[in-house]
């Protein structure tokens, strides 16, 4: 099983060690909840962790490229919905 990006593989990043809400590669669903990833708890400690804005959508964009690297054939409007939208939306999901 893969990790999300290069910088996450090592357990440096806050997201590893305190967020149990990670990603399973290649499916990109939430090891801790199985839906799929990021997952509104994953989304709430990222935007936290990044202090939103342009930080939190860059790091998404991150994780965007990861998942179109594991889904070549996939839509490309829903994965940039799923990783890169939500980062803009004044509110968070509760």
């Amino acid at each position: 099983m893969r990790a999300g990006p290069a910088r996450f593989r090592t357990g440096g990043s806050p997201m590893t060690a305190q967020c149990e809400h990670q990603p399973m590669r290649p499916s990109w669903d939430c090891a801790a909840c199985g839906q799929p990833w990021p997952c509104d708890p994953a989304r709430e400690y990222l935007a936290a962790d990044t202090e939103g804005g342009t930080r939190l959508a860059m790091l998404m964009w991150t994780y965007l490229e990861a998942y179109c690297a594991d889904h070549r054939d996939g839509p490309l409007d829903e994965a940039f919905a799923r990783f890169i939208a939500w980062t803009r939306q004044k509110a968070l999901p509760t």
